[in-house]
């Protein structure tokens, strides 16, 4: 059961746009999802930022927890609709609700390369 969820994790978030450039935001996220049918995002961990990304630049730092895309909180956003949100072409605003080790929460809205 756990290689079938890998490989499905896999391939909802594997990211393709066709006809315009699909664009950078310089983070890797470990992703949760419960649910077979109507999968749902349980946590969203940044394990790693590239550096002089869009994602340094704005601070977030690895060890943050991703809880909101927009308006679609972390736990309970549908995984397709994550998958949706978080998919940003070059040039477009991507705004993220993140929480630190020390449970302080902040907003960024970055500017996706």
């Amino acid at each position: 059961m756990k290689l079938f969820v890998i490989i499905g994790l896999s391939v909802l978030f594997s990211f393709s746009v066709f006809a315009e450039e699909k664009g950078y935001t310089g983070f890797t996220l470990e992703v949760g999802v419960s649910g077979f049918f109507s999968p749902e995002l349980v946590n969203a961990d940044v394990i790693k930022i590239d550096p002089d990304s869009p994602a340094d630049k704005s601070g977030i730092k690895v060890g943050d927890k991703l809880i909101a895309i927009e308006d679609c909180k972390i736990p309970g956003c549908g995984a397709q609709e994550g998958k949706k949100l978080i998919s940003k072409l070059k040039g477009q605003s991507l705004p993220l609700t993140l929480q630190r080790a020390d449970g302080s929460e902040y907003s960024v809205s970055l500017l996706v390369e």
